[in-house]
């Protein structure tokens, strides 16, 4: 069977259409279970960065 091989075009709808090759690569990965190594590195990493975002600390009090 041959690979599904689709041209890039140009959609003209309202909205954002177009996927960031990046965004098609991260979607065709693996998935990882919540209680995985790998995924808990991530999660901790992402609420890191979100706590950092609003200016908290891990305890929940400004900084």
């Amino acid at each position: 069977m041959a690979s599904l091989q689709i041209n890039r075009r140009l959609i003209m709808t309202p909205g954002p259409v177009a996927v960031d090759p990046r965004v098609s690569q991260a979607m065709s990965n693996s998935i990882l279970g919540q209680f995985d190594p790998e995924f808990t590195d991530i999660m901790n990493d992402t609420m890191e960065l979100i706590r950092a975002s609003f200016k908290r600390k891990t305890n929940g009090h400004f900084q």
